[in-house]
């Protein structure tokens, strides 16, 4: 999910829930902010990423309830220190580093430099969507994006067997605010800064395992919009900051593993209207939560129950008319409880089949309720969201001849209440918002087979059911869900004529069915089909002289579709993008190998 165009924040998605039920981690490390902020996967720098799964409903062992949507985990890159550059279209340029130091890399650190013009063409419907033969050819403006962002993990062993870890995550934007195309924003802007530490401490016993971690998120969000070109008054500052601590118990017990955890969480939000200086009271929001359970295995079935009870409460303020007169409530504690119960079958050495069932309650973040960056408004009135999810599939991996092939077919169902949900609230704006009910169903796909390392092919498809219920919009889909998608891609290695150096060739084609920006169905954002490719020349050859490196030439988006973000704004039609990369070789290596 993006708000924006190349370089905006970006957020990801899995079964048709939000982008806060989605988790997102690095190594053993989450991610997320405690101020609920999702990860913004355009902060991440390229050069820290080796590879990442795909957990969709599910979330690794030993790391407690799976969200509703599942979990993107990354693996952090194995390699020394690298240098990338990049060039694209309309202004486009990413520069990045990465440092590493310590015994076996116990320290990294990784920086990200990107820029683009976001000076587009796109089609302007001259006000009349309805009319195609009026349409023109315009560029879009105030479009620009400036961000610097790192990423810092640091790792010490201490006494015994503890072991501690270090992960920052922070950077700056500044965007432009363009608006909608039909008036766009000529001035309107926004500056960001956020900032994320993370300290884990891990003790790890003969047969039990024990952490402790500390989390503090902050981040100040400035909109100028002093000629109120984006509508309702924007023009405001904004303080957020938050903090959690928790701690997680495992141990091993034959066949046994009990697990544990306590975490509390705090945090405030204060904004400010800059033209009047008139500042909000501080709105507040905290929880505290345990959970146990335990993983049993029986024979070649595994069972895994979890309950969690949660305690949460919160000082509300709203600016009900935007004119800075603020509004302070404090909301009653209140208790809420999820409950879990996943399975998985082994079949095989390769094949497994897997279930679960999850009760689950969710209160707001600090950000759906209070946070205001100018596209995304805050919304302070949202409920508590409760959902019942049912997943059931299979997932394994064979060979067929010389072909190494996997495979991953799964489907869900589930019924949601006060569902929290964004959708489009004003031109260019969206709002998070309750939805009273909703039924969600579909199913996901996904296969992958493998030649020799040479040639490689993947396909993905999933449907997706998601229908609100609420009086008054009973039946219609759910804004900024698409009813099915799939993809399908090929890759393939070659020589390139001389000697330790490699192609590699990619095309990738993509469909995703249309949807709407509003519970009332009536602002489309069509559906679109996306042909991608690219070809990478490589070197593998280790030389204390050249080391590795690596040149890139990709196109996406060749057929031009048009394309439009979460609120309805164009995004750029057909792009291109040269990436150079190079990585200084360990030293003594010259062995030259086959790359992945």
């Amino acid at each position: 999910m993006r708000v924006g165009g190349h370089g905006a924040a970006t957020s990801v998605q899995l079964r048709g829930a939000s982008p806060q039920q989605t988790r997102v981690a690095l190594g053993a490390t989450p991610l997320a902010s405690p101020t609920g902020r999702p990860v913004d996967l355009e902060s991440l720098p390229t050069l820290a990423l080796g590879s990442a799964e795909i957990w969709r409903g599910r979330a690794p062992a030993g790391s407690g309830i799976a969200p509703i949507g599942g979990t993107l985990q990354l693996h952090p890159a194995r390699g020394g220190s690298a240098v990338r550059a990049q060039l694209g279209s309309y202004g486009a340029t990413v520069l990045e580093g990465r440092a590493s130091w310590g015994r076996r890399r116990a320290g990294s650190l990784s920086l990200r430099w990107l820029t683009s013009d976001g000076d587009f063409p796109y089609l302007w419907d001259s006000g009349t969507p309805l009319v195609s033969g009026d349409d023109v050819s315009r560029r879009r403006g105030n479009n620009h994006v400036r961000r610097l962002s790192g990423l810092l993990r640091q790792r010490w062993r201490g006494a015994g067997r503890w072991q501690a870890r270090l992960t920052w995550l922070g950077g700056w934007r500044r965007q432009g605010l363009p608006g909608l195309a039909v008036a766009e924003s000529g001035h309107a802007a926004l500056d960001a800064h956020r900032h994320d530490l993370n300290l884990r401490l891990t003790h790890r016993g003969p047969s039990d395992t024990t952490q402790l971690w500390l989390t503090g998120g902050g981040e100040a969000l400035a909109v100028d919009d002093r000629l109120g070109e984006l509508g309702p008054v924007q023009h405001r500052r904004q303080l957020l900051g938050a903090l959690e601590l928790g701690a997680r118990w495992r141990r091993r017990v034959g066949r046994w593993r009990p697990r544990a955890a306590l975490v509390a969480r705090t945090g405030a939000a204060r904004s400010t209207e800059r033209l009047t200086a008139r500042t909000s009271p501080v709105a507040t929001q905290g929880q505290a939560s345990a959970s146990a359970g335990f993983d049993a295995r029986l024979g070649s079935l595994l069972l895994s129950p979890t309950l969690r009870a949660v305690a949460a409460w919160s000082r509300r303020v709203e600016d009900r008319s935007w004119t800075a007169q603020w509004e302070s409530v404090a909301t009653p504690t209140r208790a809420l409880a999820t409950a879990a119960l996943a399975a998985r079958w082994r079949l095989g050495p390769s094949w497994s089949l897997f279930g679960s069932a999850v009760w689950a309650n969710r209160t707001p973040t600090l950000v759906e309720l209070f946070g205001n960056d100018g596209t995304v408004r805050p919304s302070p009135r949202l409920d508590d969201e409760r959902a019942l999810t049912a997943t059931a599939g299979v997932v394994g991996r064979g060979r067929l001849g010389p072909w190494r092939l996997h495979l991953n077919a799964q489907g869900f169902v589930g019924r949601r209440w006060q569902l929290i949900q964004l959708v489009r609230a004003a031109p260019g704006q969206a709002i998070h918002t309750n939805v009273g009910a909703a039924d969600v169903a579909g199913a996901d796909v996904s296969a992958h087979a493998e030649l020799r390392r040479r040639l490689s092919v993947a396909a993905a498809w999933s449907r997706l059911h998601a229908r609100d219920d609420t009086l008054g919009y009973g039946g219609n889909a759910l804004p900024l869900r698409p009813a099915s998608r799939w993809s399908g891609s090929v890759a393939l290695r070659t020589r390139a004529g001389a000697p330790g150096l490699w192609a590699r060739w990619r095309a990738a084609l993509r469909w995703q069915a249309g949807t709407f920006t509003d519970r009332a169905n009536l602002v489309v954002v069509p559906g679109r089909t996306e042909l991608d490719a690219s070809v990478t020349l490589l070197s593998d050859a280790d030389t204390a002289s050249l080391g590795r490196w690596q040149v890139a030439l990709a196109v996406d988006n060749i057929t031009d579709t048009r394309r439009f973000d979460l609120v309805g704004l164009p995004l750029p039609g057909r792009t291109w993008r040269l990436t150079w990369q190079w990585a200084p070789a360990p030293p003594g290596s010259t062995t030259e190998q086959e790359p992945r």
